[in-house]
């Protein structure tokens, strides 16, 4: 705690979004200093105490304090009945564990859009996203722990659903969960869609959109190239990809080892492309034209 409080403040509270598992790990302090219990006997007494759970181990670091900042160890049978408490709004058994509100409010976007990291919402502890399926917007949170362990929550198809991986030296790895969940599960709950209709552009359109962009909240880089009538986006450290258009500014492609991916365009007032607007998996990337 004290590294923690050391650290210099480098923007004010409420500005900007950065995740911090020393935050997480002071959560497991502030917990103890009021209740009077560390995080291990507040949440045996309080959670999985009443969730029937009772195989489980918090690591602790040196000092002997629970470390809440990525130390929760967890059977998947375990984390669904804390999924299944999430989607039925705190109760579990007929009983109420958590408070409705609080389940409401741990869950809502609490950065702004701007400070959104990899164009993810944030709640208390909780991970935002949303995706499309035959043009309805599919809304859900999810924890997210080291090497992709997942606990998915959406609500609006009374679903949960829980991943666990051990992933080593494979970054994109980590996103195989949420790839698994908007390419095939949630698909999976709606009649097939038809194919999207692919349309044909003029060459000279599809010259605006080339160019070098940024998603500047992460200094990533994208590139979008042509090739006679075809037009191709590189995203940093991805393989190069052909979109396919659907309408004039609209495309959709489908990044390898990742899955769907739907970028669109957007002109300013001069009614030239300055935008791109990516979607991957649960993020939105608000992309700016910088050549």
């Amino acid at each position: 705690m004290r590294y923690l409080f050391n650290k210099k403040l480098v923007a004010q509270p409420g500005q900007t979004f950065n995740y911090n598992g020393g935050l997480s790990a002071l959560l497991g302090q502030i917990i103890r200093r009021t209740s009077g219990l560390n995080a291990e006997e507040f949440s045996e007494k309080y959670l999985f105490g009443p969730l029937g759970i009772s195989h489980y181990r918090w690591l602790r670091y040196n000092d002997g304090s629970i470390n809440t900042g990525g130390g929760l160890l967890l059977k998947p049978r375990d984390m669904a009945k804390i999924g299944q408490m999430m989607l039925n709004n705190g109760k579990y058994d007929g009983k109420q564990i958590v408070s409705e509100e609080w389940i409401t409010e741990s869950t809502d976007n609490n950065i702004a859009p701007k400070s959104s990291p990899m164009g993810s919402g944030y709640g208390y502890q909780w991970w935002r996203g949303e995706t499309n399926i035959n043009g309805q917007t599919i809304k859900t949170y999810f924890a997210q722990g080291l090497g992709g362990q997942f606990i998915f929550i959406v609500p609006s198809l009374k679903i949960t659903a829980i991943f666990t991986s051990q992933l080593r030296d494979n970054p994109l790895g980590e996103f195989r969960p949420q790839v698994m969940m908007t390419e095939y599960i949630i698909p999976a709950l709606f009649p097939p869609a038809l194919p999207n209709k692919v349309i044909t552009l003029d060459q000279s359109m599809l010259q605006d959109y080339v160019g070098e962009y940024e998603y500047k909240r992460w200094n990533i880089k994208a590139s979008v190239t042509r090739k006679d009538k075809k037009i191709f986006i590189l995203p940093s450290d991805l393989e190069k990809t052909e979109l396919f258009p659907i309408s004039e500014t609209a495309f959709r492609g489908n990044l390898k080892g990742i899955g769907g991916i739907e970028v669109d365009f957007s002109k300013n007032d001069n009614y030239n492309i300055d935008h791109m607007t990516v979607r991957i998996v649960f993020s939105l990337l608000n992309f700016d034209k910088i050549k």
